[in-house]
């Protein structure tokens, strides 16, 4: 089974997790009769953009693209050109060498494209990205994503270039997830004990 415990309901101790008191723990004194248990991970989920829901209209983003309505980003692309001549991009820090992901709610004009990604935030703007086809309707899109190839540290974004293509562009609740498992580093030994 998997235990969800979302940041803001673990309490206090959530930001010191990991650190060399921290136990995993499973209490089984209440009962009697064997117990089998393989294959623990602890995993943290770690988002990293700041006002991916856009609810702050003037926090997080930069761009020709940044233009908060109603909740939503909006753009309206009046005529086709480069890609990243429509940009919305949001600083990050991401560690060099890992994979993430990304996802995000986005609409539009039909069947028009729009590329989302990582990358750097100076110099040639090194990227890891995907193009995806927006439809008229709300839907949520998931894209994987590596910090390679010079993308890394406090000098990167997450961006959309939208200026390929004319048309609208809706984009809500934008994340960039990596999962950190705290038994990559574990130490300590494991107590058995007879039920």
């Amino acid at each position: 089974f998997t235990l969800t415990m979302p940041a803001q309901e673990v309490g206090p101790y959530y930001n010191t997790f990991g650190d060399t008191t921290s136990r995993v723990l499973f209490d089984m004194g209440a009962d009697t009769g064997d117990v089998y248990i393989d294959d623990v991970s602890v995993v943290a989920v770690v988002e990293h953009v700041t006002n991916g829901d856009f609810s702050d209209a003037n926090e997080g983003w930069t761009g020709n693209a940044f233009n908060v309505v109603n909740g939503v980003n909006y753009a309206n692309v009046e005529a086709a050109g480069n890609a990243w001549d429509v940009n919305l991009s949001g600083a990050i820090s991401v560690v060099a060498g890992e994979t993430y992901t990304l996802t995000f709610d986005a609409k539009g004009t039909a069947d028009r494209t729009m590329i989302a990604g990582i990358g750097q935030n100076y110099g040639s703007y090194v990227s890891s990205t995907d193009t995806v086809t927006l439809t008229a309707d709300w839907k949520t899109y998931t894209i994987t994503v590596s910090a390679e190839n010079g993308i890394g540290g406090d000098a990167s974004r997450v961006f959309f270039d939208m200026g390929a293509d004319a048309g609208e562009v809706y984009l809500d609740n934008v994340s960039l997830t990596r999962p950190i498992n705290f038994a990559e580093n574990a130490t300590g030994t494991v107590y058995t004990a007879a039920a």
